[in-house]
């Protein structure tokens, strides 16, 4: 045991004697009756000895608490733990004496004007450093240096700093270690007017600060503050004196109206201690020592320059340097790792948890914590886990399989949508939009199936615009709001793949306003779909490669037809449409009002289903007049009928510089219009059916006076189709 000084006492003394009395007593026993014998061979007089000590220890015990008492372990505020004390019977040694009596209820390091403001059992203790300072005044300068030679106490050399205060200032730090190395530092604080120097900082603005970063631990220092330069005159008005001081980090924040007036006479700085010379494994092994450590959980740790110092272990807290006075903290009282359901059980030094029963688990919030351990429960939620498990499993089947399912349907269906472009002849357009780019921007666009469906609603038919023989008729709304029709065919036929294509890529290129404008096409669908500009209340016609008719195996099975009808014979040598291609297209109107035949007349033999060529066959073999619709035979002269076959037959020349121009033709239309008018002849005869073909012709140059001579042309020749 050991007194409040941390001394051997008299009733450790009297332990130690117990201890060896003890000891006595087994090795008088045998080894193999160990128990028996110190039953049966304890004499009266060892007897009457134990007593006796015994009956000390407690006297000692008694005259050391009373002892105890006397020692003041409070200064004014400051708390003094053992080591250190107020009278040398109070301390460990004479280097941990905090003297309370000198100064009334003031606590300082004896032999220094330091006060102590606090203790740590960690090895560190604070004590209050004065100022230096500079001052002017009216009769000359004063100067206050410090200095300071800490016996037993090294100054901290990682918590403290120089600080210096003032304008054109120099503040200095001379100090020395305890082997009598020498150290040097210091800072300058420049400012010709505090309106610069900021609040807070100390960056050489009226202030400056440097950390003290000693190799070693300083038993001496001193510390002065000067002027920078010999003239300062113009600063002392606003700044009379300038200051250093050596404070813990964080101790002071600058403000410029220190610079006026200071404020502060001392700081806190912070010292090292720690017990002795010896390392922990000297003083242990040291006889002549008084090992400090005297707590049972304390641990010994070396200090940084010399000597050690005594820490509680972990689970206890207390002081270390007395008996029993690292004691074990309660942590089921404090935050601890206890799950909210379990039961905390606190052990010297650590603590355990455990669950209440009727429960399992670790007890611990980050473990397994606590959870019922009712046999039926555990039954029921097996029974729970198997039966979700297979739920689950079941259902995962179901979604995979499922998804598996939609994944080949959609493979199949994207290999299809290719199938049906490639057989539509998708490649081939595409490689005429590549080519047509070159030249122009009016290419055909080609739009997916899924497009199209989105557009009419999967052809809905409230979106039915009318029905044919050859398809129906959409109107669709594409996703730019752009309100198309689309011509859905009823069969197709790949061996006019190529055909159609030509057409597409031809018609896309027509832009007039007399001419429903062909968009683009769709080629991933069973059959081709043709997308048009959509016109209120207008029919999209069977002209050009709109009309897609069923044949069967007398016929074919579909072909594109009506265009090329109309087509330039150049087109196909050049791929280039002029201004003498709408006269050809024009002239073919003219014989399809004539013989009131079609372009194209997939009924008639193979050489005669091309109206031009059997008109022009028809013109040559001097065979007009049999093929001249009977409507027009009957209402029409043969001279008329001759002279307007005539201006056809020019318009429908091969080679297109030997056509006739459009204002050529309206103007030989004119001539036979007036001409009848002269004659008396006033039949009005101009069909709907006339005015819509005239519509649906590719020419860019139609003008009203063409249009007017066909009418009355058309009336004169018994009104056309």
């Amino acid at each position: 045991m050991c007194d409040m000084n941390g001394q051997t006492s008299f009733t450790e003394i009297l332990l130690q004697s117990l201890y060896v009395f003890i000891n006595e007593i087994r090795n008088e026993r045998s080894e193999n009756k160990m128990m028996e014998c110190m039953a049966v061979h304890s004499s009266k007089q060892h007897h009457s000895l134990l007593l006796l000590l015994l009956l000390v220890l407690v006297v000692g015990i008694l005259l050391e608490e009373a002892n105890a008492e006397e020692c003041k372990r409070k200064c004014g505020s400051l708390s003094i733990p053992f080591p250190f004390g107020t009278t040398e019977d109070c301390s460990l040694d004479a280097s941990f004496l905090i003297d309370c009596k000198s100064k009334k209820n003031t606590p300082y390091l004896p032999q220094t004007n330091l006060t102590v403001q606090s203790i740590s059992l960690n090895g560190q203790l604070r004590v209050s450093f004065p100022v230096a300072s500079f001052c002017y005044t009216r009769n000359g300068t004063n100067q206050t240096n410090q200095q300071h030679n800490l016996t037993y106490f090294t100054v901290s050399p990682t918590h403290n700093k120089l600080f210096v205060v003032g304008c054109n200032t120099i503040g200095a730090v001379n100090a020395y270690d305890s082997e009598g190395k020498k150290y040097f530092t210091g800072c300058l604080a420049l400012c010709n007017t505090p309106d610069y120097a900021t609040n807070g900082t100390c960056t050489g603005v009226g202030c400056c600060e440097i950390p003290i970063m000693a190799a070693q631990e300083l038993s001496s220092m001193f510390y002065v503050s000067l002027r920078a330069f010999t003239s300062n005159s113009y600063v002392s008005s606003f700044n009379p004196c300038s200051y250093s001081f050596v404070a813990e980090d964080g101790a002071y924040k600058f403000s410029s109206a220190d610079l006026a007036k200071f404020h502060h006479a001392t700081f806190p700085t912070v010292l090292d201690w720690s017990v002795g010379n010896l390392t922990c494994q000297q003083a242990k092994k040291n006889k002549n020592h008084d090992f400090a450590c005297k707590a049972e959980n304390s641990e010994c740790v070396n200090a940084k320059e010399h000597g050690y110092l005594c820490n509680c272990s972990a689970g206890f807290n207390g002081n270390p340097y007395v008996l029993n006075g690292c004691q074990d903290v309660n942590e089921c009282m404090e935050s601890n790792d206890c799950y909210i359901k379990a039961i905390c059980h606190n052990v010297p030094g650590s603590y355990s948890c455990s669950c209440p029963k009727g429960y399992i688990g670790d007890g611990k919030k980050y473990g397994t914590q606590c959870r019922p351990n009712s046999s039926s429960n555990s039954r029921a939620k097996n029974i729970l886990i198997i039966a979700l498990s297979i739920s689950g499993g079941v259902i995962a089947l179901l979604v995979v399989s499922f998804y598996v399912y939609w994944r080949m349907k959609e493979k199949k269906l994207i290999k299809l949508k290719e199938h049906y472009f490639q057989q539509n002849g998708g490649l081939l357009l595409q490689q005429l939009i590549a080519r047509q780019r070159e030249s122009t921007d009016e290419t055909a666009k080609v739009f997916t199936v899924d497009e199209l469906n989105k557009a009419t609603n999967n052809f809905d038919e409230n979106k039915i615009l009318g029905k044919g023989g050859q398809g129906t008729v959409y109107e669709g709304l594409l996703s730019d709001n752009k309100t198309v029709a689309i011509k859905r065919s009823k069969i197709s036929d790949p061996s006019q793949i190529e055909q159609f294509i030509n057409e597409v890529v031809v018609l896309s290129q027509i832009n007039h306003k007399n001419v429903v404008k062909l968009l683009g096409c769709c080629l991933d669908a069973q059959v081709p779909l043709l997308v048009y500009e959509f016109i209120p209340n207008a029919k999209v016609s069977d002209f050009g490669a709109s009309r897609i008719v069923p044949l069967d195996k007398t016929q074919l099975t579909t072909l594109v037809q009506g265009t090329l009808g109309y087509l330039d014979p150049e087109y196909f040598q050049t791929s280039q449409l002029t201004e003498k291609s709408d006269v050809y297209s024009f002239g073919v109107v003219l014989v399809e009002l004539l013989t009131g035949r079609k372009a194209l007349s997939f009924e008639m033999p193979e050489n005669d289903r091309n109206l031009a060529l059997y008109f022009i066959s028809a013109m040559k073999g001097g065979n007009l007049l049999d093929i001249v619709d009977n409507h027009v035979m009957n209402e029409a002269r043969v001279e008329q009928i001759i002279e307007f076959a005539s201006v056809a037959k020019r318009c429908l020349r091969v080679m297109g510089e030997r056509r006739p121009t459009m204002k050529e033709v309206a103007m030989e239309l004119e001539g036979l219009r007036v001409e009848e008018k002269h004659r008396g002849e006033s039949v009005k005869l101009y069909s709907e059916e006339t005015e819509e073909l005239l519509k649906s012709t590719v020419s860019t140059c139609i003008v009203e006076d063409v249009n007017s001579s066909i009418g009355q042309i058309s009336m004169s020749l018994g009104g056309g189709r």
